[in-house]
């Protein structure tokens, strides 16, 4: 069995790719096809163009956006803990009415 060398090229393909063939495909559909026609498809193309989302749907982006969050900054808080930040200072400091600094 012979051994192919490796070139990093792709084989060239026969003919012209499907790329290069839709404009043709679509100039000439266009072009075949009546003014009442464009506009229903100018018009299909307007609705189909409006995105609505449901409520179900903005809740869902919403719930998923606020676990994210949480779980993002659980994570962070959890892995500070873990090497030694003391948030027990840090509530303190935040809910008395002790100075940010010590004193001397």
């Amino acid at each position: 069995m012979p051994v192919r060398q490796r070139t990093g090229k792709a084989p060239k393909a026969k003919g012209p790719t499907v790329t290069e063939k839709m404009p043709d495909l679509l100039t000439a559909k266009l072009d075949s096809l009546t003014p009442e026609q464009l506009e229903m498809i100018k018009q299909r193309r307007a609705q189909e163009g409006e995105v609505k989302m449901t409520k179900g749907e903005i809740a869902m982006l919403l719930a998923s956006f606020a676990a994210m969050v949480t779980l993002t900054s659980g994570l962070m808080i959890g892995i500070a803990w873990y090497f030694g930040a003391r948030f027990d200072l840090a509530w303190e400091r935040l809910f008395t009415n002790q100075p940010k600094t010590p004193a001397p």
